[in-house]
């Protein structure tokens, strides 16, 4: 069965040309990456969460939510043990993943700075991915490559976008923050 594709207006491939694009806030982006979200959903045959919310971004995100044995569950489910987040880029044809793993304790509440005892969603290094949450990535990918994005990992994700600072502190961004998070 062919691939399902979403169509959109030329936009940026290049990397650091993408850099110095404006982000697109409109409603063309909205209905692209909801079209996206479509299909990814009936890729995975699960429910996936769009978080449409660019404030402080140049990006949207689509979530999917896994369980301990990495099975797809529900958004939000209070079974949920892992965040895999698909980050879309407004400035540019590109997309990357970000997994959160909620903490299996509440220790180091305090050095979290909560005010009491919680879990937490803690960043997952790419080398520590569980099998299932890769197979994810796969599916995901496969349907962000068909419609003419590419994903982008750390060592281009890293490096410094020279001459874009951070809104909230004024470092030196990096090409994840440009083209997918905060920068001025």
């Amino acid at each position: 069965m062919p691939k399902k594709t979403v169509k959109r207006a030329s936009v940026n491939r290049d990397p650091k040309v993408a850099l110095n694009t404006a982000p697109d806030y409109s409603a063309t982006f909205t209905h692209e990456i909801m079209s996206l979200h479509r299909v990814i959903a009936e890729e995975l045959s699960a429910s996936v969460e769009l978080d449409d919310d660019m404030n402080y971004g140049s990006a949207q995100k689509l979530v999917v939510w896994l369980d301990r044995g990495c099975r797809l569950i529900a958004p939000r489910s209070p079974k949920a043990a892992y965040r895999l987040i698909d980050f879309v880029s407004s400035r540019g044809r590109f997309f990357t993943f970000i997994t959160l793993a909620l903490s299996a304790s509440t220790a180091g509440w305090k050095e979290k700075g909560f005010e009491e005892p919680k879990r937490y969603w803690n960043l997952v290094a790419k080398g520590n991915l569980p099998d299932g949450i890769k197979f994810v990535q796969k599916k995901i990918a496969s349907v962000m490559e068909s419609n003419k994005y590419a994903l982008l990992e750390d060592p281009v994700l890293i490096q410094e976008a020279t001459g874009h600072w951070t809104k909230l502190d004024s470092r030196p961004a990096t090409v994840f923050e440009v083209l997918f998070s905060e920068v001025l």
